[in-house]
């Protein structure tokens, strides 16, 4: 568990069990006499998705082992990854910008998270 005022800009959290990045932290005081918030700007790793999260400064939030990999993409469709480590091909994700700039043979670099797999971008 890590503390929301630890977290920075480019950390990953757990929110509604998915993986999100931590695009942007603000300090918000609302009203005289109530304690300060922070307003987390949320990305997230798989679904894109980009959300505000409103929070005590003191709550606690999970934090992520979200671990970057470089492999070789294999296949655009359906989009496979070998990770140069173990030699291990896997069935990955990419959102369509990223799809879009990749060929076979590229060396990427990508996430695993639960059993699914991410693209992040070329090497």
């Amino acid at each position: 568990m890590t503390g929301v005022k630890e977290l920075k800009k480019g950390d990953y959290i757990l929110h509604r069990g998915q993986p999100y990045r931590v695009v942007g932290k603000e300090n918000v005081t609302v009203g005289t006499h109530m304690h300060q918030k922070v307003k987390l700007s949320v990305e997230g790793a798989f679904s894109g998705a980009k959300e505000v999260l409103t929070l005590a400064s003191h709550e606690n939030l999970q934090d992520v082992e979200f671990v970057r990999k470089v492999g070789q993409l294999i296949s655009k469709q359906p989009l496979q990854v070998m990770d140069l480590v173990s030699y291990e091909t896997l069935n990955a994700q990419a959102d369509e910008e990223v799809a879009s700039s990749l060929n076979e043979g590229d060396t990427v670099t990508f996430a695993e998270f639960q059993g699914k797999v991410i693209v992040l971008g070329k090497k």
